[in-house]
């Protein structure tokens, strides 16, 4: 019974570089008096338009998927301030290491307050740095797990899930050289790669390859997490190694789709 209508990310970017220069930060640069005027613009703007957006399309809450998406801040910030429930599912865990966590407190430090209404993360040690830098207040903030692997976790638990053989297909999530390093520019794939963890990457999808290689018989999915760009320099990194993911035909490196769209894209 609820209806979810999205504002497509071109669009958020529309608005946004209609007042920001395209590299600008909103949040972390927030200070710099060039950024600070284009944001008091921008405020004003969304003032005027959001209120009339809502209306007219009956909106009662806005949802956004993460904190420090530059092009969903304004639009949550203005939204809070006008009495508009925000509610922020932050889509990454920070258990990776102790370096991501500490990441994510500098950012949430630099940042200064949460700027929704509710905050939900994955774990209990989000939350604690939530809480200790003083980003979000324990009202504000409630665990609910990772929603996104809750139906994959009922059909396990249930003897439910319809998967191959897991002997059978292997699947490798990629990830750039600066996945995970909010300073990385551009995201996951920067322009200084060696300053990340490029050898990690590299020998990662490297791996995968080469057993794809070696064992003919084994379906391998290397699945990016979109396409064009991301799939280009994966092959890059094969390439450099003297793999060529055109000779391997059960090595398949997708970035549209889910996984079974992918085993399909195998199977034909």
């Amino acid at each position: 019974g609820v209806r979810i209508r999205a504002m497509s990310f071109a669009w958020q970017c529309f608005l946004y570089t209609c007042f920001y220069k395209e590299a600008d930060s909103c949040i972390l640069d927030k200070d710099e008096p060039r950024i600070a005027t284009a944001q008091i613009a921008y405020r004003a703007f969304l003032r005027k338009f959001l209120p009339r957006l809502f209306a007219t399309l009956g909106v009662e809450a806005v949802i956004g998927a993460a904190t420090h998406y530059r092009q969903d801040y304004d639009i949550a910030t203005v939204s809070h301030e006008l009495n508009i429930p925000t509610l922020i599912l932050q889509r990454e865990g920070n258990l990776g290491s102790l370096a991501v966590q500490r990441q994510f407190s500098d950012r949430c430090k630099q940042v200064g307050r949460f700027h929704g209404t509710k905050l939900m993360v994955h774990n209990a040690v989000q939350k604690n740095i939530l809480l200790d830098t003083g980003f979000a207040t324990p009202d504000q903030v409630t665990v609910g797990g990772n929603i996104r692997m809750d139906r994959f976790v009922r059909a396990i638990r249930a003897g439910q899930f319809e998967g191959k053989n897991s002997a059978g297909r292997v699947t490798l999530f990629s990830f750039g050289p600066g996945t995970g390093n909010y300073k990385a520019a551009p995201p996951n794939w920067p322009i200084n790669p060696e300053k990340y963890l490029l050898e990690f990457c590299r020998d990662t999808h490297c791996v995968a390859a080469k057993f794809a290689r070696d064992h003919p018989d084994v379906e391998v999915v290397i699945k990016a997490k979109w396409g064009g760009g991301w799939i280009a320099n994966i092959e890059a990194l094969l390439e450099g190694q003297g793999l060529h993911p055109g000779e391997i035909p059960n090595l398949l490196i997708v970035g549209d789709g889910d996984l079974s769209f992918a085993a399909s894209c195998l199977a034909h």
